[in-house]
């Protein structure tokens, strides 16, 4: 058996189209551009209570403000997102064809509900995102897809692995 791990910096957004093209650069972990979206959280006590409850953390500058900020500021480049990922699901998208993410990598972008361990409604209903833009939640460690054959080629491993 051959396989692939994957580690990279978590905190950052790379929004794709169905082909898996990513419609603009990465967001990076320091990005300060959802300063508004970190507000409208913060700004309220009993919302930011709520969220320190489910999802063990206000959303700040993470993956959840960050795909707000592309609804509100990109919405030419919105209405063709299909799926936000994570800079390492989208390194294996692009390896693979397959559009996935774990609940570890949810909860770092704070979308993650520890409550009901499950994608947090409080999030999305908040930001007014759409569940559809969350890719297929895999285990953390475990099997994302096989490299396709042009991935292969282009990395010099077998095809499949």
């Amino acid at each position: 058996m051959h396989a692939i791990g994957v580690s990279y910096q978590m905190h950052g957004m790379v929004p794709v189209d169905t082909a898996g093209i990513s419609l603009m650069d990465a967001i990076i972990w320091c990005d300060g551009r959802t300063t508004e979206q970190k507000a409208s959280v913060e700004g309220d006590a009993g919302l930011a209570k709520q969220f320190l409850q489910e999802n063990l953390n206000l959303p700040g500058h993470f993956t959840a403000s960050k795909l707000a900020w592309f609804k509100k500021n990109q919405p030419d480049l919105y209405e063709r997102l299909d799926a936000v990922l994570l800079p390492g699901h989208y390194i294996l998208r692009r390896a693979t064809g397959e559009c996935t993410t774990t609940a570890s990598g949810l909860s770092e972008g704070i979308f993650w509900n520890f409550k009901e361990m499950r994608l947090s409604d409080l999030v999305m209903k908040h930001f007014g995102l759409e569940a559809r833009h969350i890719p297929f939640i895999k285990p953390t460690f475990g099997d994302h897809g096989q490299l396709t054959k042009g991935a292969a080629a282009e990395l010099g491993l077998r095809e499949g692995t």
